[in-house]
């Protein structure tokens, strides 16, 4: 990944004229540009300047790089969009550094963070498996989210994610900053008991008709410590193959915007059409 966007500035300085290599070997910026990759020459105490030289680079312009590429792709800012975030693993098979087992995905691995816009890649980073799926989401997020307002101020932004991000510290977060959220919660006794009519109504419809059924409830919750205020929480409250499958998710979004079926089939999507 390093390597695609080390390749982007080079294409990118090239064909925008952006800078020049001096005759120290050490590459200029134009008109005040940041350089994103310099190359520093190898010369030893009592040596002739070398043909080779060490590849530096900005960490910082290189993570900008993904999010100027989506912004360049739009001729007009979107009145929404919306963030994916992730977390998945990425297998090792040897003894590499910050190496650890991780038990769901039962092997050794890395656990990358990763957040998108629709096809667009805007984070990618690289992290060890024996940390929370959302550590260091917040910072991440709040880096993507300045940079797009930067160019996009009046554009709407909506988190997307699974239970393993619903975290206080990034709704908290996000509420402050004037940024919507849907995420998954995860399931609990509490949770379950909310909607005990709406899984038996369920189970009446799927054990008549013989097809999965599913209910919808839309209401205010709070876990008893992890959560700051009440949040809405939409639940599905659905029977199907037999048994109950109920799911939640919470949201900053109004209900007089998205309705409870909606906001949970479309995730936030069906806000940009409202």
């Amino acid at each position: 990944m390093e390597r695609i966007a080390h390749r982007e500035c080079y294409r990118r300085s090239d064909r925008q004229n952006w800078g020049r290599v001096t005759e120290s070997g050490r590459w200029r910026p134009w008109r005040g540009r940041s350089a994103w990759v310099e190359h520093a020459p190898q010369e030893g105490p009592a040596l002739a300047p070398s043909r080779y030289h060490k590849i530096g680079h900005d960490a910082a312009a290189v993570e900008g790089l993904f999010v100027d590429v989506f912004l360049e792709a739009h001729r007009q800012p979107p009145p929404l969009i919306v963030l994916d975030i992730d977390a998945t693993d990425d297998p090792l098979h040897g003894h590499q550094e910050s190496r650890f087992f991780h038990g769901y995905y039962d092997g050794y691995c890395y656990l990358p963070l990763y957040v998108f816009c629709g096809e667009h890649l805007l984070c990618a980073k690289l992290r060890p498996s024996n940390i929370d799926a959302a550590a260091g989401a917040r910072e991440e997020i709040a880096r993507i989210v300045a940079q797009v307002r930067a160019r996009w101020p009046n554009t709407t932004i909506v988190l997307r994610a699974d239970s393993g991000f619903c975290r206080d510290e990034l709704m908290s977060w996000a509420e402050q900053e004037g940024v919507h959220y849907v995420i998954g919660v995860a399931r609990n006794s509490r949770l379950v008991a909310g909607i005990e009519a709406k899984l038996a109504a369920a189970h009446e419809e799927a054990t008549a008709t013989g097809r999965p059924a599913r209910r919808f409830k839309d209401f205010m919750w709070t876990t008893r410590e992890s959560w700051s205020p009440e949040s809405r929480v939409v639940a599905k409250a659905e029977w199907t193959k037999g048994e109950a499958n109920p799911r939640f998710i919470v949201s900053s979004l109004p209900s007089d915007c998205v309705d409870a079926r909606t906001l949970y089939e479309d995730r936030g999507s069906a806000y940009a059409r409202h």
